[in-house]
């Protein structure tokens, strides 16, 4: 399949994914929420997905009512404990009932909670770990971040988990072999600032075969990593440098800064996925809108698509 450059185009990806062989059902806790509920009324007419709403029956029929959305496109479970409907949505995943999750109202906590207990069986042994994707104007790609949800700050255990969960991610989207850059403040080893040898010898390792089919460096910084102009002014040669599919920050703030910068100012389409569970959870902030909602649930749907096979890089 060719690369998916924009998330306008991860969008008609998923709904040729439902054509070709047939709607993914999307399991929602605490679905009572007027953002998510016309985001999954959006991709639902669009035709990808039929959801599973899961909370306070009353509650969540009036907002199906509100904004017209297709009685046959979905199905409501009254539960008004959330943690009890975080642990319904996991047991319907389990089942083979619903293909993903989507967070609805209630703390992120809670849900991946559930997602990770064991008795849901949706564990894989690796980490769970954030990937948002942008589409940015000025950006001819799709601009991965990773992880500015989950993790305080990836080490030497936790960072190869990190990108293998990203790369993934990318190969859904066409990318045969995304270009990963490893996000420091310089492109230089410093001695004073252990990250950057740490960053540098992963990226050697990486190099030598220990993340597959994916291109790693670093250390990078952000303009170094994502902006081509500027890859004439630099001293050294990266085959990533002004190239980067994915970023991996240090830590979740900094990553949460990133794409909360350039989703408010800079004009940027977003969605986020939570990968590393037998599922992808299509995960929204609160100042998402009910497009960005819609775009990741669009992402899910490809991620959970090229996960069980009915999709190739």
């Amino acid at each position: 399949m060719p690369p998916l450059r924009t998330l306008d185009e991860v969008r008609s990806f998923a709904i040729r994914i439902a054509e070709h062989s047939g709607r993914l059902k999307v399991a929602v806790p605490a679905a009572n929420d007027d953002d998510v509920i016309g985001a999954l009324k959006e991709a639902a007419i669009e035709g990808f997905i039929e959801a599973i709403l899961i909370g306070p029956k009353s509650d969540i029929q009036s907002l199906t009512e509100q904004v017209d959305f297709p009685k046959d496109r979905y199905e409501i479970i009254h539960e008004t404990d959330v943690k009890a409907a975080a642990n319904l949505a996991c047991k319907l995943a389990q089942n083979g009932t619903a293909q993903l999750i989507m967070k609805g109202n209630l703390p992120t906590g809670t849900l991946l909670k559930a997602v990770l207990t064991k008795e849901y069986g949706l564990r894989t042994g690796r980490i769970l770990s954030h990937v948002a994707v942008l589409s940015i104007p000025r950006l001819p790609r799709l601009l991965g971040i990773t992880d500015g949800g989950m993790l305080p700050a990836p080490d030497e255990i936790t960072r190869p988990q990190v990108v293998e969960n990203a790369v993934q991610v990318f190969h859904a989207l066409g990318i045969q072999k995304p270009k990963v850059a490893l996000l420091s403040a310089t492109d230089d080893v410093v001695p004073g600032v252990p990250v950057t040898r740490d960053l540098a010898a992963f990226a050697k390792g990486a190099e030598r075969g220990a993340i597959k089919n994916a291109i790693v460096d670093g250390p990078l910084a952000f303009d170094s990593a994502v902006w081509a102009p500027i890859t004439g002014r630099l001293l050294f040669r990266s085959p990533v440098a002004g190239a980067a599919d994915i970023v991996v920050v240090g830590s979740f703030e900094a990553g949460n800064i990133i794409v909360k910068a350039l989703y408010l100012l800079a004009d940027a389409g977003m969605a986020g996925v939570i990968c590393g569970a037998k599922v992808p959870v299509a995960l929204v902030s609160r100042s998402d809108t009910a497009q960005n909602k819609m775009y990741s649930l669009a992402l899910a749907t490809v991620v959970a698509a090229y996960a069980d096979g009915r999709i190739g890089a």
